[in-house]
């Protein structure tokens, strides 16, 4: 009631009564002009995505790309640590050239193991392509990463990749792959793991006392993997934490490159020894969605095939 009074009051007063009153307020177009602008920035680049939306196959390529970003990323590092500790050392060239003999061998999978527990597969290449028993098989995604700068080089292409298994029989015409989540493979695999450091934002090797710090890594079953007995006080410090990565040792003479296995999922108590921790590792990219992969042997003396 009030402001309808004032209201039908102000209809009788003179116009120029609030004049400079009017002027005060134009004082608040700065700072509305500033926020204005402020909130253009803001909705702008969403209303561009609004009006582009990204295909599903789009989204899937560029998750992709960004994990075979972070496995080289990764990659590069552990070489650069170990030319680090390593730079005095006359076997540093013969170590880590990039003129080694190898064949990386593209192969297509053919179907997975229908034995069950097993986790394997049969690939569509065998010893008359030049496949034998004991190499490696890593993921091959296709990812178009480097190929604009000329990128071919055999660490170029393995760095992007995941180390999945090794092949346990072949036959003429295809192999078959022990994947390294195999729970019936009794060889331990000796592994590095890379801890990511959220201050720097960069993955850097585990190490104990100054040296590399030596884990292994088994066969877990259904797609995962375990590395058991790590230390307590490693855990406790947080020097190895879940979404830490496992990558393979760089000094194995058959793979002389540290290859990224899976990533740390869990964190469990050992049963047995309570100042132990198993780490539960999962693959990186799930094996059952692979239609492609590449058979690796860097150790090999001819380069037919590559």
């Amino acid at each position: 009631m009030i402001l309808m009074l004032l209201s039908g009051v102000s209809v009788f007063l003179p116009p120029d009564l609030f004049g400079p009153a009017r002027v005060l307020t134009q004082l608040v177009a700065v700072p509305q002009w500033a926020a204005q602008r402020a909130t253009q920035h803001v909705a702008e680049p969403i209303q561009a995505l609004a009006a582009k939306p990204m295909a599903a196959e789009e989204l899937v390529r560029l998750q992709r790309q960004d994990l075979a970003l972070e496995n080289e990323n990764t990659v590069l590092r552990q070489q650069v640590y170990e030319l680090q500790l390593t730079v005095q050392e006359l076997t540093l060239l013969r170590r880590q050239s990039l003129q080694r003999d190898g064949i990386i061998l593209p192969a297509p999978v053919v179907a997975l193991d229908a034995a069950p527990g097993r986790d394997s597969m049969l690939l569509g290449k065998g010893k008359v392509q030049g496949a034998k028993r004991e190499d490696w098989v890593a993921s091959r995604l296709l990812v178009q990463v480097g190929q604009q700068d000329g990128v071919q080089g055999e660490e170029a292409v393995l760095a992007r990749e995941t180390l999945i298994g090794r092949i346990e029989e072949t036959s003429p015409l295809t192999s078959r792959v022990v994947l390294l989540s195999d729970p019936y493979t009794n060889r331990a695999m000796k592994v590095r793991i890379m801890h990511f450091d959220h201050s720097s934002q960069r993955y850097l090797q585990v190490t104990s006392g100054g040296r590399i710090a030596e884990f292994v890594l088994r066969g877990a079953g259904a797609g995962r993997m375990v590395v058991p007995d790590i230390r307590k006080d490693f855990t406790d410090a947080g020097v190895v934490a879940v979404g830490d990565l496992v990558t393979s040792d760089p000094q194995d003479p058959r793979l002389p490159l540290g290859m990224v296995i899976g990533e740390i999922t869990e964190l469990r108590h050992n049963k047995d020894n309570p100042l132990l921790h198993d780490a539960m590792v999962q693959h990186r990219y799930d094996p059952k969605n692979l239609s492609q992969v590449y058979i690796v042997d860097l150790s090999r003396g001819s380069k037919a095939s590559r």
